[in-house]
């Protein structure tokens, strides 16, 4: 028989067994159990607290930033701003100015004084030697330098006039004038030299600015050796009747220079005025109560003439005209077509 503490021993055992048995039948649902305890545990303990669970952070891609909005600028400013094709391209010196003529603007200059008589008496004889369609079209092709002033002059005189051009630019001298001279007298009297020719057409004061275009251009060819001696002059110009709108500036522009004082002219006998001498530098110069000066409108004329009864001080006066009068004139403005 076993013993009392052998039968004890046996039964402590098999309880033991069959508890490990059931334990491990359970196990997996009793860890569960605890870690839910432990969870809930936990997040009573944060509500207590006053503390909210982390929250696992999840990158985020960052948002493209919106591009700063331009501020307007001050007035200052935009004075400042220059556009880049001005910033790259350098401002040109002005050359050499075209001869009887002062700067108007970038690529204008402006006689200062109207044409005279003895402008275009000049202009008349050298159309009585020569200046044919041969001539002219040469005249309009030459070379900018190296010119032979000599043999050029030979080709002149051989290529002749063309005495229909002579003849449609000579004034009319057979007629009086308003102040009881004859257009003879004042046009070839050396009294009148500097006075204004008047009596003149549109066309013939369109023709003449053509003929001083191509003898300028032709006295730069032949003054000039070389091309480094043509730099100082303008490529190409060209003369020619203003707008109304360059009287206009010109008038602005030199209105210092407009001769109210009469009183230099007292040994003038003819109702227009001399041009006004000018000084070491030259200069524009209106004369009101002088002539009405053609623009490149046909029958369109500015400022106020010797007839004119206008005491405004209205030198940019607009004045019709139709055909040659004694009371109007011109004066070319020369145009800079190539620097």
């Amino acid at each position: 028989m076993l013993k009392q503490k052998e039968i004890k021993k046996c039964i402590s055992d098999v309880t033991i067994f069959s508890l490990i048995k059931y334990m491990r039948k359970f196990l997996p649902m009793l860890f569960l159990l605890f870690l839910l305890s432990a969870s809930y545990q936990s997040v009573a303990q944060q509500d207590i607290e006053g503390k909210k669970p982390k929250k696992v952070k999840v990158k985020q891609e960052k948002p493209e930033k919106a591009p700063k909005e331009k501020k307007e600028k001050t007035e200052k400013e935009r004075k400042l701003d220059v556009p880049s094709q001005v910033m790259s391209t350098p401002s040109r010196k002005h050359k050499i100015a075209p001869p009887g003529t002062v700067i108007l603007n970038d690529s204008v200059y402006i006689d200062v004084n109207p044409i005279k008589n003895i402008d275009y008496r000049e202009f008349i004889s050298f159309l009585g030697a020569t200046y044919s369609k041969e001539v002219r079209d040469t005249l309009d092709s030459l070379p900018l330098w190296g010119i032979d002033f000599e043999d050029f002059k030979r080709f002149m005189r051989l290529s002749g006039k063309d005495q229909d051009l002579l003849s449609r630019m000579r004034i009319r001298v057979d007629q009086m004038l308003s102040w009881i001279q004859s257009m003879e007298e004042y046009l070839n009297n050396p009294t009148f030299n500097e006075n204004p020719v008047i009596y003149i057409s549109f066309n013939q004061a369109n023709e003449y600015a053509s003929w001083r275009t191509r003898i300028v251009m032709l006295g730069w060819a032949v003054d000039c050796k070389n091309e480094k001696q043509r730099e100082k002059f303008y490529t190409r110009i060209r003369y020619r009747l203003p707008t109304p709108e360059e009287w206009d500036q010109a008038i602005d522009k030199f209105s210092k220079n407009v001769i109210l004082n009469k009183a230099i002219f007292s040994h003038n006998v003819a109702c227009t005025f001399p041009a006004v001498p000018q000084k070491r530098r030259s200069e524009f110069y209106y004369v009101p109560g002088n002539i009405c000066e053609m623009t490149d409108v046909e029958h369109l004329a500015v400022g106020i003439s010797w007839k004119d009864n206008d005491t405004t001080g209205n030198y940019k006066k607009r004045v019709d005209y139709f055909g040659p009068r004694d009371w109007l004139g011109f004066r070319c403005v020369c145009e800079v077509v190539e620097y």
